[in-house]
């Protein structure tokens, strides 16, 4: 650590070789571990970031402190399929060891051998599995829609109909709504049109607790004649006082006694086909598998 690299040093250095940081084949992670039972802890020190051009050259990106970074891992969420927990952020990853990993040097003994790496990893699993925490699969950050479907008329779908048509109603009379939602891009405030809503999209995190299932609203987006509106918060949905039917529109979206689609399922998007499997895989299968669920 004689001197400190720059961006344009990086950079440099990225177009010679022909590699990119953000693409990093591996990482070395420097730790210090205490293996006192009672005692002792795990505590990194630093990271090597290093790559290799196409003919096999090692290219040296530098050494980094783990300190000074160690704020912006624990604010910065990883990019989640639908297996991951819904708030997983790099420092608790690092702190618990949630990657697989190969021991390089142990002391000051370097470990040359694959079969020695394994054996040294599995002498000290017991310890490091009672300095770490287990992952957590209990959250899922999920978006969806409710959509008119013209080819299946089942109850589901019907139910749908039904709370489309009365939030469209909605937006006719109360136009005022509808423009502060960004109607105004949209239409032209001086002629009245009759409002057409597409969709319905809505923005959650649902929270596993045993067998009990808790969802907890974030944001709804309407889509009117096939473009969306700005996203609308809890309050402010709560303020529009939204009745279907008699029944609160935020008890229904609650409930979901109607037919929507998973749209998205952390950070992963769900193609069409795979979204009533989803639905299932989430109320009877493990968090943590829902691809096994449905591949």
């Amino acid at each position: 650590k004689n001197f400190a690299i720059t961006p344009e040093a990086l950079a440099r250095v990225e177009r010679s070789s022909g590699t990119l940081i953000r693409d990093l084949p591996q990482l070395f992670i420097y730790e210090y571990w205490n293996l006192d039972q009672k005692k002792g802890r795990l505590r990194t020190l630093g990271y090597f970031l290093s790559s290799r051009t196409t003919s096999g050259e090692e290219v040296s990106f530098g050494y980094v402190d783990h300190a000074p970074l160690d704020s912006l891992f624990r604010a910065s969420l990883l990019k989640l399929n639908a297996n991951g927990d819904c708030k997983l952020d790099f420092g608790t990853v690092l702190l618990n060891k949630y990657y697989l990993y190969t021991i390089l040097q142990f002391g000051n003994k370097q470990v040359k051998d694959v079969v020695d790496a394994l054996r040294l990893r599995e002498s000290v699993r017991q310890f490091v599995t009672g300095k770490t925490g287990a992952p957590e699969h209990t959250c899922k950050r999920i978006t969806w829609m409710v959509e008119d479907s013209m080819t299946v008329r089942d109850e589901p779908t019907a139910a749908a109909a039904r709370l489309l048509g009365s939030i469209q109603q909605y937006l006719n009379e109360n136009r005022e709504v509808y423009f502060n939602l960004g109607g105004d891009a949209l239409s032209d405030f001086t002629v009245e049109k009759p409002l057409r809503l597409s969709a319905i999209e809505v923005e959650e995190e649902w929270h596993r607790n045993g067998e009990i299932i808790e969802s907890r609203l974030k944001a709804v987006r309407f889509w009117v004649d096939g473009k969306p509106l700005r996203s609308t918060s809890l309050e402010d949905l709560a303020r529009m006082e939204l009745v279907v039917g008699f029944r609160q529109f935020l008890d229904l979206l609650n409930e979901k006694e109607f037919y929507f689609r998973i749209l998205q399922l952390n950070d992963e998007t769900i193609a069409p086909d795979r979204s009533s499997g989803l639905k299932k895989a989430l109320q009877t299968w493990e968090w943590n598998r829902l691809s096994e669920f449905v591949p």
